[in-house]
Parts: structure tokens; C-alpha cells; sequence
């Protein structure tokens, strides 16, 4: 955050304050950094008019991991710093605080919990994920700072050898700020789900009920011209089936359907369905890989404060390059989308998002990598000011830089159990926590 910011004191705070029950025995600890230099041509993620910038970036951070025999457990925390040499040298800082918890209860269940704070900047120089990974969201012109708090817990029993059921709730809170404190905007989802899931010989499937609560604050604010503000509450009831099977040890298909029905919360009767699924294919040959996904959903973007009807198309790969020690790494996202809106006077606007993120990088040793990076983002939107739907301004950037990366140790011992059914606690809008990954970026 720029200038004064209380973030990092408030992040500082969580981490001193968190309680001596969580104590983490025979602890691991790995360090991680990220540094890089470059250009982009749109610093301030600015619309129309925009301002290129050389820039250096410093991401720090570090995870503690412990296991006892019934308990596994993870605190980390990363910092994203940014620095421009434009506009009089402006920085940006972005900061993220997780712990996640896996403790077996009995020999048939087991338990999950999850919280995190993030403090999120949209005017950074990197438009998509730190890693190489096609992440797109829509997000609103200039400088935008967010801070999110996540918070879930789930169980999963084993009724069978063959059936297990799980249950879950979410809650997500992210709201605008700035130097002078919160701002007006902030959204709220809470969400509990249930699941059924039975194991196959080759393959597992399952069903998940989901109900959610959404509050939007502010809703049409976000430009000049803007509608009148109003607060906006919307319940989601989602239904979907799900199927995942390895082919074989290189592919692996996961496809899900379902249906999901939406209503302002005052009047739940009147629901309008949409057709929900997807399916991701997934190849993997030692360091050489490769996959596409697909999405179809309602989902809620906090950044624009607005519940999209979302198809998202993701294809992602990597190579080495012969036997060398060369890894190309490569993501291409495209999103399109819809606002969701109850009140047939008002306008729907459409958004098209566009990100593409390659990287080329040496392993210089098991601790460190060194390479170049290409990122581009293009996002536009036929929203009209004046009406409730948040504007989307168009946008279009490029970077390009030269990044190093390292972590010590370069592996640990413990890893933290992600089991499919569970995914309903993680907070999408906010990314998951880092999983394990080979060369690159």
C-alpha cells in the first residue's frame, strides 16, 4: 500500500497475536524470493491515456510447516513490493498471511481448517498470478488496494470403504482501502456445503450441495457518472456432480455438472437458474506438461463488487528444452462474462479478459532459478456509467522482465493433505495457497 499504509502493522499484529495453541513443534522452515526487473507500458493500470515505467519487484517470503502424528500444519507469509520509476518513484506493496490445518480426528475422519488476510494491489506491474498460471479476474482502472479476510472449516468422514461424505463453510470478507482506512465497497460470501463422494476402481465421483450469501456494499459506485449506490444482498443455491479418473499415469480427466439458482435474499422464491460445469484434462510426463480447463459458473468478482456468469478457458504448459537445464513455462486465459442482475430495467454489461504469461528460465541450481518473463492483460466491457452495473474500464498492458528465484530448503518434508472435496474452503477471489511445483516460476 502506498504511502502510510496500516497493512503491514495490521498483518504484523495477526502474526504476533496468533495463539500459543497453534504452536508449530519440530517445525520446517522454508524460505522463499523473488526478485525482478523490467517494463511495463501501463504502470498504473490505467484506461486510455496510460504511462509506461521501468520498475523492479522484491517478493520475500517464507513457510512454517509441522507434523505430529495426527496434525499437520502450515503458516506462511509472502510480501509483494513494487517500485516504479515513474511518477516520481511510486511503490505498491501487497501483502498475504495463511495457516491451514489438516488433523485426523479418528481413522475414518478427518478435519480442515483454513484462514488467511491479504492485501491485494491492482496496479501492480505483474497482471496475472506470481506464478505462471493464466489466473484472470476483471479489474477495475488505477490504484486499487483490497484487504481480504478468509476463514473455512470442513470435515470428511469415511463411511465405507468406497463412501465418504464431507461437509464445509466458508466465509470471505474484502473491502477497499487506503492510507485514510476503509473505504466503501466491501463484499461478504458466506457459504456451507455438503458432499457425497464414492471411490471407483480407477476413478472417484461425488455430488456437492452448496448454499450461498452474498453482500455487496455500494453496488453501481466504481466511475464518474456512476448510478446511485445501493447495498445489494443475493443468495446462491448450487447442485453439481463431479467426475475425476486417471487414464493413465500421464492423463487425468476431471468434469463436473451441475446447475445453480440465484435471487436477491428477499426473494428467494424467485430464482434464476444457470447451468454450472467444467472439466480440466491434465498430462504430465516427468518435467513435460500440459493442460486445458473449463468453467461455467456464477461467481463473485470483490474487486468490481458484482456476481458474474463466468466462462473461463485456461491452457497451461511447460518443456524443457532438450536435456538442458532449460524450462519454457506458459499460461493463455481467456474470460467471458456477463454481471449478474435481478432488475430488468437495469443494464447487463459484458466483460472480455485476455491474459497470456510465458517464462523461460535456467535452473542454476535445485535452490535457484534465473530467467525472462513476458506477461500481457486485456480486458474490456460494454458497461455503461450511470447504471448500476460497475463500470469495467478497458485495459491493456505488457511486461516484460528478468526474474530470479530461490528457496531454501528446495524441499520439504511435510505437505499439507488437499483432497478435492475441500476446495469449497479455499477463497478463489483471494488464490490458494502455493502448491508444489518443478523449475520455473
Amino acid at each position: 500500500m502506498r504511502h502510510g499504509s496500516r497493512v503491514p502493522a495490521i498483518l504484523l499484529a495477526v502474526a504476533v497475536l496468533t495463539p500459543s495453541g497453534l504452536a508449530f513443534a519440530d517445525a520446517e522452515i522454508q524460505a522463499t524470493i523473488a526478485a525482478s526487473t523490467g517494463w511495463t507500458d501501463n504502470y498504473t493500470a490505467g484506461s486510455g491515456t496510460t504511462s509506461d515505467s521501468v520498475f523492479t519487484s522484491l517478493e520475500p517470503g517464507a513457510q512454517v510447516l509441522s507434523a505430529s502424528e495426527n496434525t499437520v500444519q502450515r503458516l506462511s507469509y509472502r510480501m509483494g513490493l513494487n517500485f516504479f520509476l515513474a511518477g516520481g518513484g511510486s511503490t505498491s506493496l501487497s501483502n498475504n498471511l495463511a495457516w491451514d490445518l489438516s488433523h485426523t480426528i479418528s481413522d475414518f475422519t478427518e478435519s480442515l481448517l483454513s484462514a488467511s488476510i491479504s492485501h491485494i494491489t491492482t496496479d501492480t506491474a505483474t497482471p496475472v498470478t506470481t506464478d505462471v498460471g493464466g489466473g484472470i479476474n476483471a479489474l477495475p482502472a488505477g490504484a486499487n488496494q483490497f484487504l481480504g479476510f478468509n476463514l473455512g472449516a470442513g470435515l470428511s468422514h469415511q463411511i465405507s470403504d468406497l463412501w465418504r461424505t464431507t461437509q464445509g463453510v466458508n466465509g470471505s470478507y474484502t473491502t477497499p482501502v487506503s492510507s485514510d482506512g476503509f473505504l466503501v465497497g466491501k463484499t461478504f460470501t458466506g457459504t456451507a456445503a455438503l458432499g457425497l463422494d464414492r471411490d471407483f476402481e480407477n476413478s472417484n465421483a461425488g455430488i456437492n450441495l452448496g448454499g450461498t450469501y452474498t453482500f455487496i456494499e455500494g453496488l453501481g459506485m466504481g466511475a464518474v457518472g456512476a448510478g446511485p449506490l445501493t447495498d445489494q444482498k443475493q443468495v446462491l443455491f448450487t447442485a453439481v456432480a463431479r467426475y475425476t479418473r486417471p487414464f493413465t499415469p500421464e492423463w487425468t480427466l476431471d468434469v463436473s455438472a451441475g446447475a445453480a439458482g440465484a435471487a436477491p435474499a428477499d426473494d428467494v422464491g424467485n430464482l434464476d437458474i444457470f447451468p454450472t460445469g467444467g472439466g480440466v484434462l491434465g498430462w504430465q510426463v516427468e518435467k513435460h506438461s500440459a493442460g486445458i480447463s473449463y468453467n461455467h459458473g456464477v461467481v463473485l468478482n470483490p474487486f468490481l463488487r458484482q456476481n458474474i456468469v463466468a466462462d473461463d478457458v485456461v491452457v497451461r504448459g511447460g518443456i524443457p528444452l532438450a536435456d538442458s537445464r532449460w524450462l519454457i513455462t506458459g499460461a493463455i486465459g481467456y474470460q467471458h462474462a456477463r454481471t449478474l442482475t435481478f432488475d430488468s430495467a437495469e443494464n447487463t454489461a459484458t466483460l472480455n479478459l485476455f491474459s497470456v504469461d510465458v517464462a523461460l528460465a535456467y535452473e542454476i541450481s535445485p535452490l535457484a532459478n534465473l530467467g525472462a518473463r513476458y506477461q500481457f492483460a486485456d480486458q474490456s466491457s460494454d458497461a455503461v456509467a450511470g447504471t448500476m452495473t460497475a463500470v469495467v474500464p478497458d485495459l491493456v498492458r505488457n511486461s516484460i522482465s528478468l526474474v530470479f528465484t530461490a528457496k531454501y530448503p528446495d524441499q520439504t518434508k511435510t505437505v499439507i493433505p488437499f483432497r478435492q472435496p475441500l476446495k469449497m474452503l479455499r477463497d478463489p477471489t483471494l488464490g490458494e495457497p502455493e502448491r508444489p511445483r518443478g523449475r520455473g516460476f
